[in-house]
């Protein structure tokens, strides 16, 4: 899922960094707020997307079969 590649993503940018550089080169800086580079940005909204889709969504059912009536014919496949 997107949640996957982004953390996956930001990992494999920060890595390719400590290889290259022996560092991990941070250069957003907005003064009120940790210096951060965007694989750190991946992986923060990587983390959160991931929750939220495996958490749910607030006021929405987690599956789409909760709203469909119960069906209790029995021996018949759904057409």
């Amino acid at each position: 899922s997107l949640s996957m590649v982004l953390i996956l993503g930001g990992a494999l940018g920060n890595w390719i960094d400590r290889l290259r550089v022996k560092a991990v080169i941070d250069y957003l800086d907005f003064r009120v707020f940790p210096v951060f580079n965007l694989a750190d940005t991946a992986i923060t909204a990587g983390v959160f997307l991931y929750f939220w889709l495996t958490l749910g969504l607030p006021g929405k059912p987690r599956s789409a079969k909760l709203n469909e009536p119960n069906d209790k014919r029995s021996g018949e496949l759904p057409s």
